[in-house]
């Protein structure tokens, strides 16, 4: 185990030197960040906007460098982190990259390593768009507050929920994000809402990662995160979150976004 989380950390140490090399060599020094323009740094002659049904982005090889697509159903956000992704899949095609992936499929096996290349693949993707230090310096002008999400999200051109995991990893202090959305299948009313998916602190090059995991967890109508589903405010509260593999008093603050029925809500949580 130890041997397979050491071997990650160098591939994920590997997609954020590259990441930042790209960024560096495009000259842009302030958001956003597009990924049709760094593209052709990784030598992708084209990007095309094509309906590519339940995909968000394929990377084909062609002669002398790749044709990038991406879901031309998605927003323009996604559309520009799926780019993202697929150019950090270049990464591992080459002697470097190719040598690294196979040493990780090894230490991981052939089952797991394709949900790692993904994860790295996000990880670098976020180093793209949203260069750690560069939205940090942006994030504290808003105290790393819940109350950035929506204007770095609005300056750096990517969704909502990445740009609160951003938020979370690049904050100073021990930050939890969580991901909150009503279930509508449940036939209890008081367990319509469900954590969808959460983020932990400080684990960016960690194995225990896992921003787009499912978890289930029920939150009670007293909760200040229901609360924040229900105002166009944001919400301050300290209480108890209780949901699989987490159970600590934390002041949370929680901002809702979106209609229903497509309404969710996005907290930030310090544990006390």
């Amino acid at each position: 185990m130890n041997n397979s989380i050491s071997v990650y950390n160098e591939a994920a140490a590997f997609v954020l030197d590259r990441a930042r090399r790209l960024v560096e060599q495009s000259g842009i020094d302030k958001p956003p960040f597009l990924s049709e323009l760094l593209a052709p740094l990784a030598d992708v002659k084209r990007i095309a906007h094509e309906d590519l049904g339940e995909i968000s982005g394929l990377l084909l090889p062609v002669e002398n460098g790749f044709i990038v697509k991406v879901n031309s159903r998605h927003s323009k956000e996604r559309q520009n982190f799926s780019c993202a992704h697929e150019i950090v899949h270049t990464f591992f095609l080459d002697d470097a990259g190719n040598k690294l992936a196979k040493k990780v499929e090894v230490s991981a096996g052939r089952r797991r390593w394709r949900n790692i290349l993904e994860k790295l693949c996000d990880l670098g993707a976020s180093e793209i768009l949203m260069p750690f230090w560069i939205f940090r310096s942006y994030a504290s002008k808003y105290q790393f507050s819940i109350g950035a999400v929506r204007p770095l999200a609005n300056v750096f051109q990517v969704s909502l929920p990445s740009a609160a995991i951003r938020i979370k990893e690049v904050n100073p202090d021990p930050c939890y994000m969580f991901f909150w959305k009503l279930n509508p299948m449940s036939e209890v009313a008081n367990t319509k809402f469900e954590l969808n998916w959460s983020s932990g602190p400080n684990t960016r090059l960690s194995t225990q990662d896992r921003p787009f995991l499912p978890i289930k967890g029920i939150r009670d109508k007293g909760s200040g995160i229901w609360a924040a589903y229900h105002s166009e405010d944001i919400i301050y509260s300290e209480e108890c979150i209780k949901v699989p593999g987490f159970k600590q008093f934390c002041k949370v603050q929680s901002q809702g976004f979106g209609r229903p029925p497509y309404r969710y809500v996005i907290s930030l949580a310090f544990p006390q």
